[in-house]
């Protein structure tokens, strides 16, 4: 048994995924109060996510520094997942693909941080780009991965395509404003629907969390029992 292992025996990967989602909300409902106590426009139709890491009152810190944290945890969840899926008996390629993924998304939600949409424009459009098609791809993958073992649940493997769902709303409604690129309607849309993708990808690592501390609960009183027999 390597490092990695003994590790992941004494830490639930599980409960990584809790403390990211859970520095995420914090991160970004402390920087949205902070923000609006300052200018009040903002709101999920006219801000973008973004925003939030260029703005005043010491919310820009709040939200980069948050994202930044959030990304190493997700990283130490992701791990855990992929050695977890591998005693799954899940196609390993698939696998893989699913990893990498995964950590480009985690890379880029980290950069999200580094390099806020005022002062480094174009960097953040990269960071933030890669962080979502990541994770769009992390959540396609995941879900196609998982599809190939009989021992988990089938309603488990389609929760990554109702992400992908969040995506392609997201992308749509993209392209609707860039074929209009008058229409603060259009617009509106694509600024909230990002708000709701963040959402659901918050919502699905915090269930996908849940089932893995659950299953390895299960599964350690399973053990015990078979021992004291």
């Amino acid at each position: 048994m390597n490092k990695i292992d003994k590790f992941y025996q004494k830490f639930n990967g599980g409960y990584f995924a809790c403390i990211g989602v859970a520095i995420a909300i914090i991160s970004i409902s402390l920087a949205f109060v902070l923000y609006m106590s300052v200018d009040s426009s903002f709101t999920i139709y006219s801000h973008w996510i973004s925003n939030l890491g260029a703005g005043p009152n010491n919310s820009n810190v709040v939200f980069n520094s948050g994202m930044m944290v959030t990304s190493l945890f997700t990283l130490l969840f992701l791990t855990f997942s992929f050695r977890n899926l591998q005693q799954k008996g899940v196609n390993k390629e698939l696998l893989k693909i699913s990893f990498i993924a995964g950590l480009i998304s985690s890379i880029g939600l980290f950069f999200v941080g580094v390099f806020p949409m005022d002062s480094a424009r174009t960097m953040h459009g990269v960071a933030a780009s890669t962080y979502f098609i990541g994770m769009l791809s992390f959540s396609v993958f995941i879900g196609i991965t998982e599809l190939t073992s009989p021992k988990i649940p089938k309603l488990q493997a389609i929760s990554g395509f109702l992400v992908a769902a969040f995506f392609a709303t997201y992308l749509i409604c993209g392209l609707l404003a860039w074929s209009d690129i008058h229409s603060v309607e259009y617009l509106r849309n694509v600024i909230f629907t990002e708000w709701l993708t963040l959402f659901a990808i918050l919502a699905w690592m915090l269930e996908r969390a849940i089932i893995t501390i659950v299953d390895s609960t299960h599964s350690n009183m399973i053990m015990r029992l078979t021992l004291k027999a």
